[in-house]
């Protein structure tokens, strides 16, 4: 009896950590930007994602056939402990090929958490 029931709280403990996982990047996926979602004619699409104890990002680049730039987007979900940070944000980030970027944004931009 004692085995079934630390079988059942093992399960529980794994299974609830999958959807916590799932739920970080939760309103910042790729799927969430409407130009990929509802495009057909996207000739590519790189998704790059992390996380810190209070933050997780989701870099993405992306191309339209019928364009010749691509686009990219940094979105960041907020997944501190409230309150969230008050006042501009300030952000860095690096990628192995060589992209870089940095910028502020006013934290007014999302009552949600999620900046873009």
């Amino acid at each position: 009896m004692k085995r079934v029931i630390g079988m059942i709280f093992l399960s529980a403990i794994v299974l609830s950590s999958c959807n916590e996982e799932s739920n970080l990047y939760s309103g910042i996926e790729k799927n969430d930007i409407a130009d990929i979602s509802n495009a057909k004619n996207i000739e590519f699409v790189y998704e790059y994602k992390g996380h810190t104890e209070n933050w997780a990002a989701d870099y993405i680049v992306y191309k339209m056939k019928d364009n010749d730039n691509h686009t990219s987007t940094l979105l960041l979900k907020y997944i501190g402990k409230k309150p969230r940070p008050t006042g501009e944000l300030s952000y860095a980030y690096s990628t192995e090929g060589g992209g870089n970027g940095s910028g502020t944004m006013s934290n007014s931009e999302s009552l949600s958490g999620n900046y873009n």
